[in-house]
Parts: structure tokens; sequence; C-alpha cells
């Protein structure tokens, strides 16, 4: 197991030792990944981006079922859903030289 597959498990409190929803996760950090690279129009990462895409990973999973969901009332409570640009935007943008 990689060691940012690792830390998903361990930030989503996955046992490190349930292989059961490794590909889905693996997909998360994939695309999480993607994103970043496309909106900082380059091919590699850059140091210090890992915490990023851990954090985004991380966001797809809780989101799973909710995609395309701008806002959602659940027990009373009124959750907002932000992406990528409105979120991370100025801690993408120090890596990718657009901030």
């Amino acid at each position: 197991m990689n060691e940012q597959l690792r830390n998903l498990k361990l930030l989503l409190a996955i046992d490190a030792e349930d292989e059961e929803q490794d590909e889905l996760l693996e997909l998360y950090l994939n695309q999480a990944m993607d994103e970043i690279l496309s909106f900082c129009n380059r091919t590699d990462l850059v140091g210090g981006m890992q915490y990023i895409i851990l954090d985004l990973a991380v966001i797809r999973f809780n989101r799973a079922g909710t995609e395309g969901e701008t806002s959602a009332l659940r027990a009373g409570c009124l959750n907002l859903y932000y992406w990528i640009t409105r979120k991370y935007p100025t801690k993408i943008g120090s890596f990718c030289g657009c901030s």
C-alpha cells in the first residue's frame, strides 16, 4: 500500500488492513491529483501538493452520492457545497504560479 493511500485511510478512520475500498480510494486520489494538475496546467506534482490531494480525496469520499448538489438540508442543517476553484485557489495557486 502506498503512503498516500495509507494516509487517506487514516484520515477516514479506515483500518489500514481493510482493502475493501482501496480501488475506490485510489480513484479518489487519482481524480484529486488530476484536477489539481489540470487547474495548474502542469504534468507533475510540486512538493507540498500532497496534503491538498488528500483533502480533496476526503471531500470526494464524504460527498459520494451527493455529486451535483450545491446545497442540502439535513436534520435542520444547511450544507453548502463548493469545489476546488472556490475552496483552494490560494493554496493551489501558490504551487502553480496563479496566486
